[in-house]
């Protein structure tokens, strides 16, 4: 670039003074002096002050009232809402002062911390604060649109989210017994409350996999994630990772990424098999395998085959091994049986857990290296100003910190050392295992070593070097060093030390996106550089005098050289290799030598797009090439950004040059015997060419080297090469167009035409003037409150339509306006249905699903059922229960949205021959799923109380839907027996005798009416065909058709006689025996007139699943 455009870019906009005599505001002065005395002028002056505040006080009187009148509208919508799903929008104030300033954290991952609150209710809750981070972000939506719509008893239940800002929190119920992993790690589980909790787990699974409406893999199955309540009952929790598909086949490979934990993943995501809900199977086995034997399995997972390979814990393997040994049951379950106990540990919560070499030169322990967080390392223990100023030698864990509270580093009595984290999780493990005892000690050289009862060395962190190498400390071709991120961040960085192949020791830089060698010059031969290529031990060390010596025959001395000093070479962040002595007298570390005299030569040292510059007197100093910025204000490492975009049209781009600059290697093409010009063009050609250099070398030939990255760039006044980078033509000519000057004329030609205006005053113009100021401010004033007013109403419609949008994503459940759904059936033209509470109607809705649409009466008998359907139904969610979208509440307009079903109901098809006997059979074992999960899986204890044909509908598949919830009644966990219903309900011929006798009503009352509908499918015969009377003034429910087939049965014969005598006309030949047989068997235990002697519905579906498989 020219040197006087450089200057213009940096030149700042000229300042500019605006001066003007005193001549103006003097004749101002003058003008206003003679209006003393004027009091109609002061009155309007009142006038119009009053006027404008009454405006104001109307408007926002109005605007209050429009407010209170919309929260009045809103309010029963919202205690629809909370009727229908449990679920509710909390504020941020509130769940502040629940949690009490977020000050007892109970639990903390990658997406967010837990903590404890007590809600103004005093229910206690687990509040899940999410990081402002885009990972945050993305689990909030994963949990709220995965664990909102779901109901069972061992899920973990969610009361309601806050979306403030940047705020993002979850509300859960609180468990008092923590997490599984909690539990397993402190031993107090028996082995009868494991075992109940691998059954309730597994119900959840189960749920999640096969009955919940839509597909949901949790995809980190694992202890931590499995939460306690007050009984120890299990409750699947943590669905960050969650995957929510629809069902459309078991096979479904669309993750963009690997879920999981380590040693709880199944293989076929490493293996990038298509991910089913068997890698939940898998991970849920692991957990079963941890509880029996209370040894976790990440304390060793390595990999088969090479890569992609799968991972395979130790844990699972040593059962296999167990098992397999050929011993007896009772001998292996005894071996593995035996809970691993930890033996010592230090806890991060204790500064003063360290270990101290004999010496007192070293340290160990844990090391603060962010907020609550902390890592494992070796550090000198002199000099050192503080726990953040430690010369830190050694970290175990440098790129997975863990928690400030409740983690352990433990040595094992199995011969393991482990690094815990707060939730038991295992971050960091040396994976040995020793039959005898074992001990851990830091030695002088501050090497950790562990040793069994033998002296054998397991385990020593000199095998595991960091970014440091201690005397006596071997760099060998199994190990090598990595750079540090920067002076303050120990996490693994981009500048690596190791042997390559060709056994030479080298320094390279090994970046996200590209990896390159700049120790030794990567334009020598290895033999140029003084090195070995023949000798393939590739070892290197240096001793405690200050000698270095590799294989390849690299050799160096301190400049110190000499025994008594304290050393370290250190693979700096900045990519530079030193060697340090400690100055005893100063307690400060000194450079002895270092690999790169020139930091430049450093590759990437200042990042893309950036100049590098070094004198000995001020450093290294770091450049944008001109246009460019800074990617990050605090790093280098991340080098610049251009501030345009180019195009490939050679026409739209010109050539700036940048002088004394030279970019290393990153070259499109070398293309020797070119002109200036012919290397110009051949930029142009390529798109992706960002410049070019055109240099006379040594063999007497131009050479173009056309860029398509800016790496290594250096730059100094000795160097005769140019850059020239291409850059959009037209910012020249935004660079080099002067800044317009701004002239102001002061002349008193002004000053006099603004005295004449105030002199030509006739006839008390400033009366008229004043009455039309008065009336344009108060117009501004009405225009302002009203855009003010237009501002908050349709801010408050956007925090309404993103409360909306969680909440559909939480729940599927929506509100409906009446005119949507007028227009969706056409002015409710299409029924499709009708009963006591209302009339159903087909309609398409605006996103073209095809929903049924029930219109209930407006008399009370209607909103009665209008408040048990949406209370019932808004909660629940199985694949066997109808699905509610919607409901509509305008004035006496009650409506409800169900998604509509292909067939009809099951009455439309029971006695055509549109249902065989197999899909009879498939419809009894669904209905019976739907029916167990109302009894005894969702959170909440639902009798249907009105289970028939009409009530069961199918879908395009001819699988069942239990609907129709307006006589259903939602209770409490909290007892068997409930007599809690003020009139009778269910229809004649299904009803249970405790509705005549006045018995305590229970779940049985639904497994009555179910017998009866699956005896109706098997006979093709109506129970309410004919009823008799039993007793004086009372009426007993029993239908012909129960007495019918019991006296079949009972009359004897071969059950092909009797069956062929019960069963429905159109399947005559048609059925399968032992299929047939098995449900009117089971339906007849359901009718059965003593509830006591009625099977429960998940023991009818236990038998129907039996015999499922065995036909």
């Amino acid at each position: 670039m020219p040197k006087n455009l450089m200057s213009s870019i940096d030149e700042p906009v000229k300042e500019f003074k605006l001066d003007c005599s005193s001549q103006a505001p003097k004749q101002l002065d003058r003008v206003y002096k003679k209006k003393g005395g004027n009091w109609s002028l002061r009155f309007l002056l009142w006038f119009a002050c009053a006027v404008g505040l009454i405006e104001i006080i109307s408007v926002v009187m109005v605007w209050c009232f429009l407010y209170r009148t919309h929260q009045q509208s809103v309010a029963p919508m919202n205690g629809y809402m909370l009727a229908a799903t449990g679920f509710r929008k909390f504020k941020y104030s509130e769940l502040k002062k629940a949690t009490r300033g977020f000050s007892e954290e109970i639990g903390r991952g990658g997406g967010g911390v837990v903590y404890k609150g007590e809600l103004a209710d005093h229910r206690v809750a687990a509040i899940k604060q999410l990081n402002t981070a885009n990972q945050g972000e993305a689990e909030f939506l994963a949990e709220v649109s995965t664990i909102g719509r779901l109901n069972h008893m061992n899920l973990i239940e969610v009361w309601g989210y806050c979306v403030e800002g940047k705020n993002r929190l979850l509300v859960y119920e609180y468990m008092e017994h923590g997490s599984l992993a909690e539990n397993l790690s402190a031993n107090t589980l028996d082995w009868e409350k494991r075992f109940e909790i691998a059954v309730g787990t597994a119900k959840g699974l189960a749920y999640l996999h096969e009955e919940c409406l839509e597909w949901v893999l949790h995809c980190d199955v694992k202890p931590q994630n499995i939460l306690l309540d007050s009984n120890h009952q299990p409750k699947v929790a943590d669905f960050g990772l969650s995957k929510l598909l629809n069902r459309v086949g078991e096979n479904n490979s669309s993750f963009s990424r690997i879920r999981g934990t380590r040693g709880y993943m199944a293989p076929e995501w490493i293996s990038n098999l298509p991910i089913t809900s068997k890698v939940d199977v898998y991970s849920y086995g692991v957990v079963v395998l941890e509880m029996v034997t209370g040894n976790s399995p990440t304390t060793g997972v390595h990999a088969i085959g090479n890569a992609g390979g799968r991972e395979q814990t130790q844990l699972v393997n040593w059962v296999r091994e167990k098992i397999n040994g050929g011993a007896s049951t009772t001998s292996w379950i005894e071996e593995i049986a035996d809970p691993t106990m930890e033996g010592s540990s230090l806890s991060v919560e204790k500064p003063e857990d360290i270990l101290i070499s004999p010496n007192g030169l070293f340290s160990a322990g844990f090391h603060p290296v962010g907020v609550n967080a902390y890592c494992f390392a070796i550090w000198f223990t002199k000099p050192s100003n503080g726990r953040h100023n430690r010369t830190i030698v050694w970290v175990a864990n440098r790129d997975q910190p863990v928690n400030g509270k409740l983690s352990k580093f433990s040595l094992l009595k199995d011969g393991n050392l482990i690094l815990t984290d707060a939730d038991g999780s295992i971050f960091w493990a040396t994976s040995t295992v020793s039959a005898s005892s074992v001990q851990l000690h830091l030695h002088d050289s501050g090497n950790l070593v562990l040793l069994n009862s033998d002296g054998v060395i397991l385990w020593q962190s000199f095998d595991s070097p960091t970014d440091t190498l201690l005397p006596k400390q071997a760099l060998t071709k199994y190990t090598k060093l990595v750079s540090s991120r920067s002076q303050t961040n120990h996490s693994s960085g981009f500048y690596k030390m190791l042997f390559g192949d060709d056994n030479v020791l080298r320094l390279i830089y090994d970046g996200p996106d590209t990896s390159s060698i700049y120790w030794p010059d990567p334009w020598l031969l290895s033999y140029e550089a003084g090195r070995s290529r023949y000798n393939d031990t590739r070892i290197a060390v240096f001793d405690s005098r200050g000698h270095f010596l590799s294989s390849d025959r690299v050799e160096f001395l301190a400049a110190d050289f000499g025994l008594g000093i304290q050393r370290r070479l250190i693979l700096d962040f900045d990519g530079n290799l030193r060697l340090y002595s400690l100055q005893e007298t100063t307690g400060t570390w000194v450079v002895s030598w270092h690999a790169m005299t020139k930091p430049c030569g450093i590759h990437n040292s200042c990042g893309p797009n950036s100049l590098c510059n070094y004198d000995p007197f001020s450093g290294r100093k770091c450049s944008c090439l001109p246009k460019f910025k800074m990617k990050n204000q605090t790093d280098w490492s991340y080098g610049c950004e251009p501030k345009f975009n180019l195009s490939c049209n050679p026409s739209e781009v010109a050539f700036v040059e940048v002088l004394h600059s030279e970019f290393y290697g990153y070259n499109i093409k070398i293309l020797r015997n070119y002109s200036f010009e012919s290397c110009k063009r051949k930029c142009l050609e390529f798109c992706d060419c960002l410049g070019f250099q055109h240099k006379f070398e040594d063999d007497g030939v131009y050479y173009c080297y056309p860029k398509r990255v800016f790496r290594t760039g250096h730059n100094s006044p000795s160097f005769i090469q140019t850059l020239y980078l291409k850059v959009p033509i037209n910012l020249q000519s935004s660079i080099d167009e002067p800044e317009k000057e701004f002239k102001l004329d002061c002349s008193r030609q002004v000053t006099k035409q603004l005295e004449r205006v105030y002199k030509k005053r006739r006839e008390n113009r400033s009366l008229k003037f004043l009455l039309w100021f008065a009336s344009a401010i108060g117009g501004v004033e009405i225009i302002c409150i009203s855009l003010m007013c237009c501002f908050l109403y349709r801010t408050h419609q956007k925090s309404g339509e993103a409360k909306n949008g969680y909440l559909l994503a939480a729940t599927g459940f929506r509100k409906f306006t009446y005119s949507e759904l007028n227009k969706a059936t056409r002015g409710f033209r299409e029924e499709i249905g009708r009963g006591g509470g209302g009339v159903v109607y087909k309609g398409v809705l605006a996103d073209h699903r095809v929903a049924a649409i029930k219109r209930l009466n407006e008399a009370n008998q209607g909103e009665a059922e209008f408040l048990a359907e949406v209370s019932t139904i808004g909660r629940l969610n199985h694949m066997n229960l109808i699905e509610m979208w919607g409901y509509c509440v305008e004035g006496k307009h009650r409506l409800l949205v169900y998604e509509y079903m292909d067939h009809g109901s099951l009455a439309e098809n029971l006695y055509s021959n549109a249902l065989d006997w197999e899909k009879r059979f498939e419809i009894a074992v669904g209905t019976a799923k739907g029916l167990a999960y109302l009894h005894e899986e969702c959170l909440e204890w639902v009798l249907h109380c009105d289970v028939k044909p009409p009530n069961i509908l199918l879908d395009s598949n001819y699988q069942p839907k239990v609907a129709d919830f307006g006589l259903s009644k939602l209770l409490n966990r909290g007892g068997e027996n409930i007599s809690s219903f003020s009139r009778i309900r269910g229809t004649r011929g299904y009803m249970a005798p405790e509705w005549i006798f006045n018995l305590p009503i229970t779940s049985k009352v639904d497994v009555y009416s179910y017998g009866v509908v699956v005896l109706e499918m098997v006979t093709g015969k109506s129970p309410a065909t004919g009823i008799h009377a039993i007793g004086e003034g009372r009426e007993m429910e029993q239908g012909r058709l129960v007495e019918w087939v019991r006296e079949k049965i009972n009359g004897g014969g071969l059950t092909s006689s009797w069956m062929e005598e019960i069963i429905a006309p159109m399947m005559s030949g048609k059925y399968d025996m032992g299929r047939m047989e098995i449900l009117v068997r089971v339906a007849l235990q359901c009718v059965e007139e003593d509830k006591d002697a009625r099977p429960t519905m998940s023991q009818v579906l236990e038998m129907l699943l039996r015999h499922q498989n065995d036909y």
